[in-house]
């Protein structure tokens, strides 16, 4: 191929070659000499022939040609010959062209993407994926969070950083159980407290196990919460970290009220407690908001026991401690959805008590609504909606709420659900919906939305919510 277009070439610049011709050096008629018409005579090539053309009229003074060895014959192209000449190169270098281009496009996605991919991972630092993913996990943007934490991870783990690796499996951890997907949260978390344990950071594998126990427990393995949180506390002291303490005391409480062991809960809480009085603010106000929250849970499970046991004096002992411990939660809540979790429990306890609302009740009941409009976007504000529809459909009669009301609120639940990915809160939501439809009497949709939460509890394994 290349000697072909080198003759090409040859034939665009004629006057840059020398032909050579040997003939012998006898006379020749120029007729005879190789069998030619007059009009033409052949020069022989190695590679080619080519035809010399001359005129009749030149021929006739000069009758004979005679070319010794040493005369060198000069031949000029005729222009239309050049011009076709060079056409025909534009054309060859133009389908080599195409040919390269279609060899390039026949090439699978990722050999034409790879190069691209690797330069974008390589030019930016792990540190820097860590900081897009903080913004994006406030943004809510999950997906996008968890897929820059995990580049991050596999970058801190190729360079042998195996704390700041630890660190992005606890952001991971964290942005799982924010979905709403517990069992994904706990693994996480246990392997980095295995790292941390491995390099001597005790300290910060307690938290990650504290992590690890509260996914569990929010999985509805309460089972597998209480007994790493046990093991937990009791490598913790007040010393060492009086924050952590009191946290893992907490959810030591909660736990052990789960599953019914409310005698140790209320102990544990109430331990918790003293620890946190000496924390600084505002550290000391979300946790005293917390662990009135859960006290005030533990005097309303004992409220209902002693009702069913018909001991009526405990009841409104238990009721009266319950709406005291819910009220201290509001009052020392740092954050709206806080305060609202408090006062939902609040009203939820009075409803129970089959007391009618007074004019602070139904006040509240309005408050609660307005704040429900102005939650951002969390599970724990996916959950208060949830609760609120809920608890006013328990209410008597004449304190019910307009059900197209609380259909939008269920409807707007789902919906920030499945935004999130969370499918424990969709199937909670779904439930819900459930319920007010039977309350309607619609009881065809109500069937279909109880067989799709049930669907959607039993295919990640939440018995607790399919109990419900």
């Amino acid at each position: 191929m290349l000697r072909q277009f080198f003759d090409l070439l040859d034939l665009i610049n004629p006057q840059k070659k020398k032909i050579k011709h040997r003939i012998s050096t006898r006379r020749r008629h120029l007729v005879g000499a190789n069998g030619h018409s007059p009009q033409q005579m052949a020069l022989q090539h190695p590679s080619r022939q080519i035809t010399l053309q001359y005129s009749p009229q030149k021929i006739a003074t000069q009758k004979e040609i005679t070319v010794s060895q040493k005369h060198i014959f000069r031949y000029k192209k005729p222009p239309q010959k050049n011009l076709f000449a060079f056409l025909f190169l534009i054309s060859f270098l133009f389908f080599l062209a195409l040919s390269w281009q279609s060899r390039v496009n026949s090439l699978p996605v990722v050999d034409q993407t790879s190069a691209k991919v690797i330069i974008a991972q390589n030019t930016t630092a792990p540190d820097a994926l860590v900081q897009e993913a903080k913004k994006l996990y406030q943004q809510q943007q999950f997906p996008e969070a968890l897929t820059r934490l995990q580049q991050a991870e596999q970058a801190f783990a190729a360079k042998g950083d195996a704390l700041n690796q630890a660190m992005t499996l606890d952001l991971q951890g964290q942005i799982y159980l924010a979905q709403g997907q517990p069992e994904v949260a706990a693994e996480r978390f246990s392997t980095a407290a295995t790292i941390y344990d491995r390099k001597g950071k005790k300290n910060d594998a307690l938290k990650s196990r504290l992590n690890q126990a509260q996914a569990l427990r929010k999985g509805g393995f309460y089972r597998r919460a209480l007994d790493a949180l046990k093991q937990l506390n009791d490598n913790l002291t007040d010393q060492t970290d009086p924050p952590l303490k009191a946290i893992a005391l907490q959810s030591l409480g909660i736990t052990q009220r789960l599953i019914g062991d409310l005698d140790d809960a209320k102990k544990s809480i109430e331990e918790s407690l003293k620890i946190v009085e000496t924390l600084p603010s505002p550290a000391r106000e979300e946790n005293s908001s917390t662990a009135y929250l859960v006290l005030g849970n533990i005097a309303k499970d004992r409220s209902k026991t002693a009702q069913e046991r018909g001991n009526t004096s405990e009841v409104q002992t238990y009721f009266q401690e319950a709406i005291a411990n819910y009220q201290k939660a509001a009052e020392t809540a740092t954050t709206p959805i806080a305060k609202v979790e408090a006062q939902l429990n609040q009203l939820s306890t009075f409803g129970d008590s089959g007391l009618p609302f007074t004019d602070t009740e139904r006040q509240l009941l309005r408050q609660v609504r307005e704040t429900l409009d102005k939650l951002p976007l969390s599970r724990t504000s996916v959950h208060a909606r949830i609760n609120w529809a809920r608890m006013v459909m328990e209410l008597k009669k004449e304190e019910q709420v307009d059900p197209q009301d609380i259909a939008q609120q269920l409807a707007i639940a789902l919906e920030q659900a499945r935004t999130l990915k969370d499918q424990r809160s969709e199937s909670y939501a779904l439930g819900q919906l459930g319920v007010l439809r039977q309350k309607l009497g619609q009881l065809e949709q109500a069937q279909e939305n109880t067989k799709q939460a049930l669907a959607s509890a039993q295919s990640i394994g939440a018995g607790d919510i399919a109990y419900r």
